[in-house]
């Protein structure tokens, strides 16, 4: 989670695909919590190596901080 968490804040495009996946998941599932989860998890799915990707070449390490992103590395 926290990886994700960085990953969009450090990423303008991720950050527009998740907004997008999310919009499009409302707008089909209205109040149905579980289609809305169910219809955002492919997104998660291919999202999770592009995040791993991230890490690896900023050298990204977990972090409670909500203000640091480890963008400085």
């Amino acid at each position: 989670v926290l990886l994700l968490r960085d990953w969009l804040r450090a990423d303008p495009a991720a950050r527009a695909s998740f907004l997008r996946t999310k919009r499009q998941a409302a707008a089909e599932s209205g109040a149905d919590n579980g289609r809305y989860a169910h219809a955002k998890a492919a997104w998660f799915e291919r999202a999770a190596t592009s995040a791993e990707t991230w890490a690896a070449s900023s050298g990204w390490a977990p972090s409670l901080d909500k203000t640091n992103t480890n963008e400085s590395r």
